[in-house]
């Protein structure tokens, strides 16, 4: 099992280690480098209040306030590097694939087809914009909380009072993260 995780650890390096170098492009421009809020702890407060590119919140805009959260972390660790948002993103987008791994394997497939959904979870390339893009980190985040939900869902049939709690609070977070 843990020689399965490592494999799968390493094909997402290698499929996405290429992009830890680029710039920021398009949308990280207003979203992470002219967005004051995740500059400065004192601005946290409008996290939920404006919109994901700092401006005043208006019907139509993008509400965020968990992935500009994620940015500010980033910018206290990274500054404006990058990299840093860019490794941040890769190592959302293994936490998913070991998530939908562990999801299927709660859900009865054996272990060896768990492992193979993850691993088309983890290289396909329909999650590229969501694995390189920085912008793209709400549709990453939103997935991780959301699988995060159903596991705690599934695993509330156990019994365990915190686990419905756990897969509320994981859905609360994923709709914060992306407002679709």
């Amino acid at each position: 099992m843990k020689k399965k995780i490592f494999l799968l650890i390493i094909a997402v390096i290698i499929c996405y280690s290429q992009i830890v170098n680029s710039p920021f492009l398009w949308d990280d421009e207003e979203m992470v480098v002219a967005n004051p809020i995740i500059k400065n702890s004192k601005y946290l407060p409008y996290i939920f209040t404006t919109s994901a590119f700092g401006n005043k919140l208006n019907e139509g805009k993008f509400f965020r306030p968990i992935q500009i959260f994620t940015y500010f972390i980033d910018y206290q660790i990274w500054g404006l590097n990058p990299t840093g948002f860019h490794i941040t993103n890769i190592v959302i987008h293994i936490l998913n694939a070991l998530l939908v791994f562990w999801l299927l394997y709660i859900l009865g497939f054996t272990q060896i087809l768990a492992y193979l959904g993850a691993f088309i979870f983890a290289i396909h390339p329909s999650a590229i914009e969501a694995a390189t893009y920085i912008s793209g980190r709400g549709d990453a985040l939103c997935v991780f909380f959301a699988l995060l939900s159903i596991i705690f869902f599934k695993l509330s049939k156990n019994k365990k009072l915190f686990y419905p709690f756990l897969s509320v609070l994981f859905y609360l977070l994923s709709i914060f993260t992306k407002e679709n």
